[in-house]
């Protein structure tokens, strides 16, 4: 496994890009310890991702398609909405439902108890809102 951190840079200045998280974060550490109120602050990941049943495409001379399926879709393609075993998460909706709603609690566990075999300890995980499938799972601050 390769990991790289580093700082993006403007190549005209050479001072930190805007809008680098890094950057970010040590302009607000910088901000923390001028104003008083603090020395150190803590960050870290909060990977969010989505899990699909399947995702299939082509691209070609006659043109191209992109289909994802989820078992917790609105719908299927060309289908009946609440087609799902269970409840469905409303469009848009979705932040931290329970099982049945709740389809990738198995594998979220699963997930969580291969990362602290490796070592990283998982503060959290949960469903995400804003779309089908859309998952957390969050290190704990003092694992990174």
């Amino acid at each position: 496994m390769l990991n790289i951190t580093c700082d993006c840079v403007e190549p005209s200045d050479g001072k930190g890009y805007d809008r680098d998280p890094r950057t970010i974060a040590k302009r607000a550490e910088a901000y923390l310890k001028s104003s008083g109120l603090g020395d150190t602050a803590y960050f870290g990941p909060e990977p969010e991702f989505f899990i699909f049943d399947s995702v299939t495409w082509s691209v070609d001379m006659s043109g191209c398609f992109c289909k994802i399926k989820s078992e917790e879709a609105p719908c299927p393609p060309g289908g009946i909405r609440g087609w799902q075993h269970g409840s469905p998460c409303p469009i848009k909706g979705g932040y931290f439902p329970v099982p049945p709603t709740d389809t990738l609690q198995d594998i979220r566990n699963a997930m969580v108890l291969a990362m602290e075999q490796q070592g990283v300890e998982c503060e959290v995980h949960h469903h995400e809102v804003g779309a089908m499938a859309r998952t957390k799972s969050a290190p704990s601050s003092t694992a990174w």
